[in-house]
C-alpha cells in the first residue's frame, strides 16, 4: 500500500471512529490523538500490518491525514499515538534483539531514571555563502550534523540560518521483577520521549518507581569510541509513541464495593494488626515480629515537624539479619510484589 492510499485510509478511519474526539482534543489544545490498534486492525488489517512492520512511514501518513480535515485552522505538529499493540509485538526487555530494530513494539517496565526536559534539535537549515543555496539537514543522531558539500561544489563552513526544537526527555526503563527467572538480573533500556509525551500531565506518569507500558520504535544508536571513531557496536533506544501507566500508587488503585466493605471490616476488628500479619506470606510459619515490622514499613507513618523545627520523616528502615535460608529473601520478595514502587534487587527492597 503506497503512502497516498495510506493517508486516504487513515482519513476514512478517523472520520468514522475518532472525528468527535479529534475535534475535542484540538479544542482543548491537545495536539495528539490516541488510536486503539485493535480498532484499526478491524477496519483495515493490511494497514495495521504495515504499521507494525514500517511504523515510521505509516505514522507520517497518519499524521498527514489530519491535514485533510477541514478543522478551521492549521494544526502543526499534530501526533497520532497508537495503543493496545497485539501481544505478538509485546517484548520483554531481556528478549530485545537486532531483528526488532525499526519495528513497532511494546514493552513494560519500571521507571528507574528520568532526565530533565530539555529542547532538542530535530532539523537545521544552512545557507551556502557561495551560491545562497538553502539546505535542510535532519538531526536524527546524538551529534549535531552539518552539510558536508553543496551542489555548487563548496565544502564546509556553511551558515546556520535556523533550527527546529522540540521538548525531549530520556528515561531508563527496567525489567519487571515478575518476568525474571531465578537468579536473573533485570535488564534496562533507554527510552526517548518528545512533544506531548513530556507535557506536565504526562510527567506524573513517568516518575521513578512507576510501572509503565511504552509503545515505540526500536532504534540503534552508534557508540563513539574515545578516539572519536564510531564503534562497530550499537546501543539500542526505544523512541516512544505512547506511554501509559500500569500502576502508580495505592491512591490510584480501583477498589470495588466488596473490597471496600472488607477493608472497613478489617479496620473495625480489634485484631486488625494480627489479621494482617497472619495474611502476610501465610506459607511461611512464624516470624510474627518480622512480618509486623515489614507491615508497618509498608503502611508508612506521618511526617512530623517538632517544636525545635527538627523534621522526623514517616518512613522507616528495616534491617533483616540472619542465617542463609532463613526466609529473609522470601519475605522481601513478597513485600516487593505488594508495594507498587517496591523493587527487590537481591539485597534489599528499595
Amino acid at each position: 500500500m503506497d503512502a497516498i492510499e495510506q493517508i486516504k485510509r487513515f482519513q476514512e478511519f478517523i472520520e468514522l471512529n475518532y472525528y468527535p474526539q479529534l475535534l475535542e482534543n484540538i479544542r482543548k489544545g491537545n495536539k495528539f490523538l490516541a488510536i486503539d490498534f485493535a480498532e484499526l486492525s478491524k477496519f483495515d488489517p493490511e494497514l495495521a500490518a504495515d504499521l507494525l512492520e514500517f511504523p515510521e512511514d505509516v505514522m507520517k501518513a497518519s499524521e498527514a491525514s489530519i491535514k485533510q480535515f477541514d478543522l478551521g485552522h492549521e494544526v502543526p505538529d499534530f501526533r497520532i499515538r497508537f495503543k493496545n499493540i497485539p501481544g505478538s509485538n509485546a517484548v520483554f526487555i531481556k528478549d530485545i534483539r537486532s531483528r526488532y530494530i525499526g519495528k513497532l513494539m511494546q514493552i513494560e517496565g519500571v521507571v528507574r531514571q528520568k532526565s530533565d526536559v530539555r529542547p532538542r534539535v530535530t532539523s537545521a537549515r544552512f545557507e551556502c555563502p557561495s551560491c545562497s543555496n538553502i539546505m535542510n539537514i535532519l538531526q536524527l543522531d546524538e551529534s549535531f550534523k552539518e552539510p558536508t558539500k553543496c551542489g555548487c561544489g563548496r565544502k564546509g563552513k556553511f551558515l546556520l540560518l535556523s533550527k527546529e526544537l522540540v521538548d525531549a526527555q530520556g528515561l531508563v526503563l527496567e525489567e519487571l521483577t515478575e518476568s525474571l527467572g531465578g537468579g536473573e538480573q533485570p535488564k534496562r533500556i533507554n527510552v526517548f520521549l518528545k512533544d506531548d509525551l513530556v507535557s506536565p500531565l504526562s510527567e506524573r506518569k513517568i516518575s521513578p518507581g512507576n510501572r509503565v507500558t511504552v509503545v515505540g520504535i526500536l532504534k540503534e544508536i552508534p557508540i563513539i569510541a574515545r578516539n572519536g571513531v564510531r564503534s562497530t557496536r550499537f546501543d539500542l533506544m526505544l523512541e516512544a509513541n505512547y506511554v501509559d501507566t500500569i500502576e502508580e500508587t495505592f491512591y490510584e488503585l480501583d477498589i470495588s464495593e466488596d473490597e471496600e466493605r472488607q477493608i472497613l471490616d478489617i479496620a473495625r476488628d480489634k485484631r486488625c494488626v494480627e489479621r494482617l500479619v497472619e495474611s502476610l506470606s501465610p506459607s511461611i510459619y512464624g516470624y510474627e515480629k518480622i512480618k509486623e515490622s515489614l507491615l508497618i514499613q509498608l503502611v508508612g507513618g506521618l511526617r512530623k515537624v517538632r517544636k525545635d523545627k527538627v523534621v522526623s520523616r514517616g518512613d522507616i528502615h528495616v534491617l533483616l539479619v540472619g542465617d542463609p535460608g532463613g526466609v529473609k529473601s522470601a519475605l522481601l520478595k513478597r513485600i516487593a510484589t505488594i508495594a507498587p514502587k517496591g523493587r527487590y534487587d537481591g539485597q534489599d527492597v528499595k
